[in-house]
């Protein structure tokens, strides 16, 4: 039945759920939407359209769904990859590691310390730093240092205020690399 509505119904089958029943959403176009579903899992849902017709509404017959939901590592971005020294002075190290397709921004942390965003520009007049590179000050003689590096993408846009994205995910595993003198 053309066009799908948000007038449309959904039910859930069967699938394991996570704090209580789902909740099923339908919104404009037909989307659906679940919340409270547990990664990994395998899901049966039906669908009806409903189309108003004048004073009445005109329901299509059941249609059935089956998906399997994602386990949420795979949600995340790849770690950064091939992380790697690419200058030493006397007072710095610089490093470096490959884009990651999905990547919005980078956060690097030294020894665990609270992260901080590569590539940020402030000021009127300012040409943003490579997103790729970090500079930090050398570590003392017979020292070394823990270099963290993650990848967050964009977070999700919902569809209203009934459907938050999840943005738990967005983050990568850190790639590290330790820096000695």
């Amino acid at each position: 039945m053309s066009p799908a509505t948000q007038l449309g119904e959904a039910e859930l089958l069967s699938g394991p759920t996570i704090g209580g029943p789902a909740i099923v959403l339908v919104g404009d176009g037909g989307r659906v939407s679940f919340l409270r579903l547990a990664e990994n899992s395998d899901y049966v849902f039906r669908y009806r359209n409903a189309v108003p017709n004048g004073s009445t509404t005109v329901t299509s017959a059941w249609v059935q769904f089956s998906f399997r939901t994602p386990s949420f590592d795979s949600l995340r971005p790849s770690a950064p990859q091939n992380v790697r020294v690419v200058e030493r002075t006397a007072t710095t190290v610089t490093v470096r590691w490959d884009a990651v397709p999905t990547a919005a921004r980078y956060d690097v942390s030294l020894n665990g310390a609270a992260p901080v965003q590569t590539g940020v520009c402030s000021g009127a007049f300012c040409t943003p730093p490579d997103p790729l590179t970090f500079t930090f000050p050398r570590p003392t003689p017979g020292s070394s240092v823990l270099f963290s590096v993650t990848a967050s993408r964009a977070p999700g846009f919902g569809c209203g205020p009934y459907c938050p994205p999840d943005n738990r995910f967005i983050t990568s595993l850190p790639a590290t690399l330790v820096v000695t003198n």
